[in-house]
């Protein structure tokens, strides 16, 4: 079976309501030009997308939808930026800020639910 991994923080960006900022020429964040700011600068490159999290949370809902609608068959994995997983997720569903998302996980002690925030979900991926 095909392994399809989604990492939304190259692949699946939302376009609608985003701002790019350029991190070049005069602004308030380059012409500080301390350490802690070139650093910034040179980890993240010359231009930085801001997406508002209701967004991404609301991106991560629909690719679990969607890849749940195309492989019923296949376990769906969301991977967390600090290298946990989260697996046999039944649902996922918003909380009403729109910056966290709730799991509906299927685990031998029975249902079981856990909120974890849009900025600590690394990528989704479908085995």
């Amino acid at each position: 079976m095909k392994k399809f991994t989604i990492l939304f923080n190259i692949i699946f960006l939302t376009v609608i309501n985003t701002q790019i900022i350029s991190l070049e020429g005069p602004s308030n964040l380059h012409s500080q030009n301390n350490k802690q700011e070139e650093e910034f600068i040179s980890n993240v490159g010359k231009e930085v997308m801001m997406i508002p999290p209701q967004l991404r949370a609301q991106d991560f809902k629909e690719a679990f939808d969607y890849l749940k609608k195309i492989q019923t068959q296949s376990k769906i994995t969301f991977t967390l930026k600090d290298g946990s997983k989260l697996s046999q997720i039944l649902d996922v569903s918003l909380l009403p800020g729109g910056t966290m998302l709730n799991f509906k996980i299927n685990t031998v002690q029975g249902i079981q639910y856990q909120i974890i925030r849009v900025e600590d979900i690394k990528s989704i991926s479908l085995h």
